[in-house]
């Protein structure tokens, strides 16, 4: 009987030794759904490549001292913005991030989501305070091409009657 209990358990040991679980979340700060291995974004004639690890993990050489909750979502982290280091919030709701939160020495930049029914970005309400001073403003998606997992690859944003593309591959993990 030991035995085959013992045999059992290395079979499910080999069955599942293959599979690794996504512990962490941090897709959600991209607004993807699936295991992500990368995105490249292509805005303006400018790329950049957002690279993630098969447990979720976001990899940025911008993001230090990542924090995480015990459901895996990232609360806090230092961030490197424009050559100064800053410290960064996260607020999550129902699976989505809501609000993110930058502070600097002279002020803060809030940025709020909302959402369409789809789980995509309609809006980021921003509002940045420096010295007390606060100035707000919206940018409005317009989603026109999706992959196979629902992601968004083309939108079109506006903001104050301008508009600009925004396009990104994303390549998943098997």
């Amino acid at each position: 009987m030991k035995t085959i209990r013992y045999i059992l358990m290395l079979l499910m040991l080999t069955v599942t030794s293959g599979i690794q679980a996504q512990l962490y979340h941090d897709n959600l700060l991209e607004n993807v759904k699936g295991k992500v291995k990368y995105i490249v974004y292509s805005r303006n004639s400018k790329s950049e490549v957002v690279n993630f690890s098969q447990d979720g993990k976001i990899q940025r050489s911008d993001i230090i001292n990542p924090t995480y909750n015990k459901y895996g979502y990232m609360t806090r982290c230092q961030n490197l913005l424009y050559g100064t280091y800053c410290d960064k919030t996260y607020e999550y709701k129902n699976g989505k991030l809501i609000k993110e939160c930058i502070k600097t020495g002279d002020g803060t930049a809030i940025t709020e989501y909302i959402y369409n029914d789809d789980g995509t970005v309609r809006d980021e309400v921003h509002t940045i305070t420096v010295n007390g001073l606060s100035k707000s403003f919206t940018l409005s998606a317009q989603y026109k091409d999706f992959d196979q997992q629902g992601n968004w690859t083309r939108r079109i944003i506006s903001c104050n009657n301008k508009t600009f593309a925004d396009s990104r591959v994303i390549l998943y993990w098997e």
